[in-house]
């Protein structure tokens, strides 16, 4: 009896792996690649520029701008995003931030207007902000 015991827990210990390999996937991501200008120039880094993609689902992801006006996005769910422009916010607050020198509208999800969909693991979106 001693021996069955054993022989059954070593198979259920054996079994475990291969059980987790059997999970369902996650949902599929990507990575976004791209480049931001307002009027074909990179935006100041004073303050330090961010773009933010917003789900409808409310999932989504940020990121800095670099000199370039380049940035890179990582593991990003795959969706239609509405896309937006904010200053990265010093922390702790001060008293009357900078904001970025672009159009107020494309600092909001709902006035912006720039729309994007992430269907592929790679993806470039760039985006040259006018008036």
């Amino acid at each position: 009896m001693k021996t069955y015991s054993c022989f059954v827990i070593a198979i259920a210990l054996l079994a475990i792996p291969c059980l987790q390999g059997c999970a369902p996937e996650g949902p599929a991501e990507g990575t976004v690649t791209g480049t931001i200008t307002y009027k074909g120039s990179p935006l100041p880094l004073d303050p330090q520029p961010r773009i933010f993609f917003q789900s409808e689902g409310g999932e989504g992801g940020v990121a800095n701008l670099d000199a370039d006006g380049k940035y890179t996005m990582e593991n990003l769910r795959h969706a239609d995003y509405k896309v937006y422009f904010k200053p990265d916010y010093p922390f702790p607050p001060v008293p009357n931030p900078k904001e970025l020198d672009i159009p107020e509208k494309y600092m909001s999800t709902e006035t912006s207007g720039i729309t994007f969909t992430l269907d592929e693991s790679n993806a470039v979106f760039d985006f040259d902000i006018t008036d």
